[in-house]
């Protein structure tokens, strides 16, 4: 199961989530919402309206969420 970050430059929260990720090895693909226009869309649709936002598919959360970081680093970290 992938883990992908939509995300934005210089976003403070996205750098939070990021960071927590690397630091617990929660494999994750970045897409960058600035330079695809599909994926902005698709955040969107599913109701998000702020950077960033974390899914696997099944479970997702928005911004700099401890409880949204600790469940991801529970599934997917080393």
């Amino acid at each position: 199961m992938t883990v992908t970050i939509y995300s934005k430059p210089n976003c403070p929260h996205c750098n939070i989530v990021k960071n927590q990720f690397k630091k617990y090895n929660v494999p994750y693909e970045e897409i960058n919402i600035l330079q695809d226009a599909d994926a902005l869309k698709l955040i969107k649709s599913h109701g998000f309206t702020a950077a960033p936002v974390v899914t696997d598919g099944f479970d997702s959360f928005s911004g700099a969420d401890a409880k949204g970081i600790d469940r991801f680093r529970e599934k997917y970290g080393a």
